[in-house]
């Protein structure tokens, strides 16, 4: 995780027990500060501006303005905020939604308290985070058919030297740093080969790559 005393904290949930539950599960976590929380996504807009976080925790169902277009509103504003959605059991197609809309980080409301600061620490490290029940939920889209293989669509040469291999450790979720040591490159070297990726496929976020080598049937979340 980046150097950072305190990791300050913004949660949304248009249910209070959620929140408590949340609150409950942070309580006395080291180096993490609640700084404020919302019921709607209008009023997570409005104190991610007041506020500044540096993390977002936040329900994708929610009155007035929904998860999804509350994560486009911030990182349209607020790009280096980083989101972490929550989302029910069964909710599949809110979770390609909430990727499509730049979230760093995928949980489903019931993980441990555990779960949820390793979320944390992934997306300050620049990492896509999913947590076992939305990798499962991605296969599932997958296996329906809803993020339809492409692979075919992909010409032979479209991956340089090293670019594979790269945006399977990211999808990994392997640092720049682990990377540069598996690959034996320089660091500098990953960083570029990185926004290479991300302008070739139209990715975003790292989330956008782990999507779209899903799509393409370049990488199984739960393999």
């Amino acid at each position: 995780m980046e150097s950072k005393e305190i990791i300050r904290l913004l949660i949304a949930d248009d249910q209070p027990e959620c929140i408590d539950a949340l609150l409950l599960a942070l309580k006395g976590k080291l180096g993490i500060e609640v700084c404020g929380t919302a019921t709607n996504g209008t009023e997570l807009i409005i104190k991610t501006g007041r506020l500044l976080p540096d993390v977002v925790i936040t329900d994708i169902q929610m009155p007035f303005t929904d998860g999804v277009q509350a994560t486009v509103a911030i990182k349209e504003i607020h790009p280096t905020v980083k989101i972490i959605a929550l989302t029910q059991f069964k909710a599949e197609s809110y979770l390609v939604s909430m990727m499509q809309s730049g979230a760093d980080a995928f949980l489903v409301k019931d993980v441990s308290s555990k779960t949820i600061e390793l979320a944390i620490q992934s997306v300050l490290e620049h990492k896509p985070f999913f947590c076992e029940t939305t990798n499962r939920n991605l296969l599932s889209l997958l296996q329906q058919g809803k993020l339809g293989n492409k692979a075919k669509d992909l010409p032979p040469d479209y991956f340089a030297p090293n670019e594979k291999e790269i945006l399977l450790l990211v999808c990994n979720a392997k640092t720049s740093n682990e990377i540069a040591a598996e690959l034996r490159l320089s660091y500098n070297t990953v960083i570029k080969y990185r926004q290479r990726l991300m302008e070739k496929t139209g990715s975003k976020k790292a989330a956008h790559l782990v999507l779209f080598a899903v799509e393409h049937g370049l990488f199984n979340p739960t393999d």
